[in-house]
């Protein structure tokens, strides 16, 4: 395993399988001040919706979106979907092999023109003011990265929950319109699934991508360690739709809490030998995210809890502790 926060090229891992233009033409955008990437499999219909979503922004500058289609064969009805789609901003590659899901989010990246790039997954959406919100917080971040709420939906469309809400309280509480994404509001998780986020797209090519090591939570790790190297902040407007359905998560639920774990053992090794408060913590977060994949995908596995009651208190003061630096007194604060 790659340490966390030790760069690596892993664009180099598969440098050697090209991607090939199918369709589109990148003088039709040719100077874009974001790219949308849009890493495509085999899901034609939601790809379709996805799509859509992405042309229907309405922000007023020039953006690219780049779709990498991880089905090598010639007919891949991705390709179908974006001829129909007719538009001049879309890039279509196709790759010559499959490169793994995180190597294709990878290739994305390298494709990308844009200084400025974000994420739709093909069974995800784009809300309609998303590029316009992020572009508009761009010059407030810098090279740090934006992390946007975004709403849960069902295999039918339907908002099913939202991330990162938090209301005014008293009249003079008021949440914070960018939040800082701390060390530990990290430890407590990931806070956005990548889509409807923003990247500087230099910094994720210096930090080396998403590391497949740390499979299925890499995009957390490379969240981890974008914060540690060029900063990060959370934006609790939604700017995406995440869909919770029969997709890759669903299969390897019960992978996720070990490699959120790992995380966890970096971060705590960076600073050297972890306390003994925090490696209790550490335990306590991993059982907690083994109940929290079971509720969220374990289909007749939901039942049954693994924390105990000291591990849910030592959590439930932790996500308070992080919860006041969501608010600012008086006027909503830009920052």
């Amino acid at each position: 395993m790659n340490g966390l926060f030790d760069k690596h090229d892993f664009f180099a891992d598969k440098a050697s399988v090209p991607s090939r233009l199918a369709w589109g033409d990148p003088q039709k955008c040719p100077d874009p001040h974001v790219t949308v990437i849009m890493p495509v499999y085999r899901r034609p219909d939601y790809f379709a919706k996805a799509l859509a979503s992405v042309l229907q922004q309405d922000f007023t500058g020039a953006y690219e979106v780049v779709v990498v289609d991880n089905n090598q064969e010639t007919d891949s009805p991705n390709q179908a979907v974006v001829e129909q789609a007719a538009d001049p901003r879309v890039l279509y590659y196709r790759n010559a092999e499959n490169l793994g899901m995180y190597q294709n989010w990878n290739r994305g990246i390298e494709l990308a023109r844009a200084p400025y790039v974000t994420f739709c997954h093909d069974d995800d959406l784009l809300l309609p003011g998303a590029l316009r919100i992020l572009l508009q917080l761009a010059p407030a971040v810098g090279q740090a990265c934006v992390l946007s709420a975004y709403h849960t939906i069902d295999e039918n469309d339907r908002i099913t929950g939202t991330t990162l809400q938090h209301k005014p309280h008293l009249g003079i509480i008021q949440p914070r319109k960018l939040v800082r994404y701390t060390r530990l509001g990290q430890y407590l998780g990931n806070v956005s699934c990548g889509d409807g986020c923003l990247y500087h797209r230099q910094s994720l090519l210096d930090a080396g991508g998403y590391d497949s090591d740390f499979y299925p939570a890499a995009d957390y790790a490379l969240h981890v360690a974008y914060a540690h190297f060029y900063g990060a902040w959370i934006n609790p407007e939604p700017t995406a739709c995440y869909r919770v359905a029969d997709n890759e998560s669903s299969k390897v639920y019960e992978a996720f809490p070990d490699a959120m774990k790992k995380v966890h053992l970096c971060m705590a090794a960076r600073r050297g030998k972890p306390s003994r408060l925090l490696t209790r913590f550490i335990e306590a977060m991993y059982a907690n995210n083994r109940d929290m994949s079971r509720r969220a995908w374990g289909g007749a596995d939901k039942t049954g809890r693994t924390m105990t009651a000291g591990q849910r208190f030592l959590v439930g003061v932790a996500r308070r502790l992080n919860a006041v630096n969501y608010y600012a007194f008086g006027r909503r604060s830009s920052v």
